[in-house]
């Protein structure tokens, strides 16, 4: 085998160490990103705070406030969004907490649609509009089907399935996570035998760490920018639907984490090209 040859196969194995740890460092990256945001109630709850979601916030729950009502017959023009935000959030909370994080499997509904009523008559008081205090009017006269018209106003059921489907996610990403790290691990040393120096190696690592931010920064940009152009309301979603108008902010962040990377990349991998 001539000089050159060897060469080219030195070459041909580099892009193919680029490639498969691009990829599955995308994979690793997506996963930790997932798990601290969407699956991570804290930073849920601070989400839907921002300005920007307050206002598909207050839709969705509303949506929800006026079937509550209209199974108490208590639903006419004033009552049609008529919790405001600081009312309506401590139920978007409680939603949150039975939905995301580590808990224990969902059986009953019960507990949920008691903490949702005790928020509504804490929660709603002399300074509510006509339509929120006739509400809490009808649903202190019978406390027990009030427990019952919340679970299917708010579709408790749905949310506690979901939140079943989200501790299996959870724990699927963190094996899969746990899994790819130690790929990660055994791949980069087979890497670094293989590359004649440690600055070579550098060098192949910081290149595919650039792919896998520019595809960080493609893949999440565009995700960032669909609910702009695409609306899931009409399409009967739920909280697939809500997720999705709210979760721009979230993928921005992804994005800025991507640009952080690319540029920590590019700077190692300019600094230990050859001369």
């Amino acid at each position: 085998m001539t000089a050159i040859q060897a060469r080219r196969v030195t070459n041909d194995q580099k892009n193919h160490y680029k490639r498969i740890l691009a990829w599955v460092a995308f994979m690793a990256v997506s996963i930790l990103m997932t798990l601290l945001t969407f699956f991570n109630p804290y930073y849920m709850k601070q989400q839907i705070r921002q300005s920007a979601n307050e206002v598909v916030v207050t839709k969705q729950a509303n949506v929800h406030f006026n079937t509550l009502a209209k199974y108490l017959n208590a639903y006419d023009d004033q009552t049609a969004s008529s919790l405001t935000t600081n009312e309506l959030l401590p139920i978007a909370d409680e939603l949150i907490d039975w939905t995301l994080g580590v808990h224990a499997f969902r059986t009953s509904d019960t507990l949920l649609a008691s903490n949702i009523y005790d928020h509504l008559k804490k929660n709603i008081s002399n300074s509510s509009t006509v339509g929120a205090k006739e509400v809490k009017k009808r649903m202190l006269k019978n406390p027990a089907a009030s427990l019952s018209y919340i679970d299917a106003a708010y579709s408790l059921s749905v949310v506690s399935l979901t939140g079943n489907l989200e501790l299996i996610l959870f724990a699927v990403g963190v094996i899969l996570l746990i899994s790819i790290v130690v790929m990660l691990k055994s791949f980069l040393q087979e890497m670094g035998s293989s590359l004649q120096s440690r600055k070579m190696f550098i060098h192949e690592v910081s290149a595919a760490i650039m792919w896998m931010a520019f595809w960080t920064i493609f893949i999440y940009g565009l995700l960032s920018v669909l609910p702009i152009f695409i609306s899931l309301d009409n399409l009967g979603l739920g909280i697939i639907a809500f997720l999705f108008e709210t979760s721009s902010p979230t993928f921005l962040n992804f994005v800025i984490a991507g640009v952080v990377l690319y540029i920590i990349s590019a700077i190692s991998w300019q600094a230990t090209s050859v001369k």
